[in-house]
């Protein structure tokens, strides 16, 4: 997937299970990150991904999620495997603290993400709480807002180049075929 033209496509089923576990996280005591693996298929320049899944770690906190590699490794060949889908990265999410969410990636997020061999593909998705529904629409950039809550919600997909790391076009896709 280190085509210049590469773009992710986000099934409705997926995005929302990833801003769940944003959600979720966000409203934890202590606003922990949460962290998922990604499934789907790569036809031409799309990733399409179908299923996230959250990644149940021992530790997390609000600036990280403890990844044991080995138990990873196989949890996510196991799920590919039941999925009869292609195991195609992971996502994170960021939390607001102090008024602050970071909506980009961090030079650790980058190295971990070039670390993993097996990822081709880091979503992030960041959640805060604002005033009011904020404005937006650029081809690498999804952003959301849920009125209940008044929380906003930016998801961006990276992925790998021969040089690092770089932001990709995203969009949102329909519901996922049966």
């Amino acid at each position: 997937m280190h085509r210049k033209d590469t773009r992710v496509e986000l099934v409705r089923e997926a995005l929302l299970v990833m801003c769940y576990y944003a959600k979720a996280g966000y409203e934890t005591w202590g606003k922990q990150e949460q962290l998922g693996l990604l499934f789907g298929r790569v036809q031409g320049g799309t990733a399409l991904v179908r299923h996230a899944v959250l990644y149940r770690a021992r530790k997390r906190a609000r600036t990280g999620v403890e990844f044991d590699i080995p138990s990873g490794v196989r949890r996510r060949k196991e799920l590919a495997r039941r999925l009869r889908l292609r195991y195609l990265g992971m996502f994170h999410t960021h939390v607001e603290i102090a008024g602050e969410v970071g909506i980009g990636l961090s030079s650790d997020d980058i190295e971990n993400f070039l670390d993993d061999e097996g990822s081709a593909l880091e979503v992030l998705v960041a959640v805060r709480a604002v005033d009011r529904r904020p404005p937006g629409k650029s081809s690498k950039v999804l952003t959301g807002f849920e009125e209940e809550t008044s929380y906003a919600y930016t998801v961006r997909a990276y992925g790998k180049t021969g040089r690092g790391v770089r932001l990709l076009r995203i969009r949102r896709g329909k519901a996922a075929p049966r």
